[in-house]
């Protein structure tokens, strides 16, 4: 399984009549039982521990896991399940996602976000683009964040340069 997102409140299963299941990169499930069939993990994926979107993240209410040895990472496996402190998994265990969401850096992340996004909206008849300077100013982007924030908006196509005035048009207003 690889570059897939699930999220369900009802059950994932993974693996079967295999030794070693193959997971990732890119790979985020999130459901309330997750059954793992195989004795096996492989993960694939950046080798960094941040590895961002080839991070391979497993999140269940519960887990029901055949998994008897260590699993095999080349990249990037984070789990979340209670009692996922324990062995195989008690090297990728977190105590909690909601805590990393909560941390002083998600939250300076999140205010240069609400900042620029505030900065697009229109207050008039017209479409939600802006000159690039007026996103691109100290007011709105602050810092190294707000910076790494709208380049990152860019290079994902979230937002575009367009024309000649450099204007910065976020995904919705391109499809009028």
């Amino acid at each position: 399984m690889k570059e897939a997102s699930v999220v369900t409140s009802g059950s994932v299963s993974l693996g079967g009549n295999i030794d070693d299941f193959e997971i990732g990169p890119s790979v985020q499930i999130r459901c309330r039982r997750l059954q793992i069939h195989s004795s096996g993990l492989v993960v694939r994926g950046a080798r960094s521990r941040d590895a961002g979107p080839e991070a391979v993240i497993l999140e269940a209410n519960e887990c029901g896991s055949a998994v008897s040895r260590k699993p095999l990472v080349r990249g990037s496996l984070t789990v979340f399940w209670p009692d996922g402190r324990a062995y195989p998994w008690i090297e990728y265990a977190v105590e909690s996602l909601a805590a990393e969401a909560e941390s002083p850096h998600m939250h300076e992340a999140y205010r240069r976000l609400r900042r620029t996004v505030t900065s697009l909206q229109s207050h008039s008849k017209g479409s939600l683009a802006r000159v690039k300077d007026e996103i691109d100013h100290r007011r709105v982007v602050q810092n190294d964040m707000g910076r790494a924030l709208l380049a990152q908006f860019l290079n994902d196509g979230i937002m575009v340069l367009n024309g000649t005035k450099r204007k910065v048009l976020p995904l919705s207003s391109r499809a009028r």
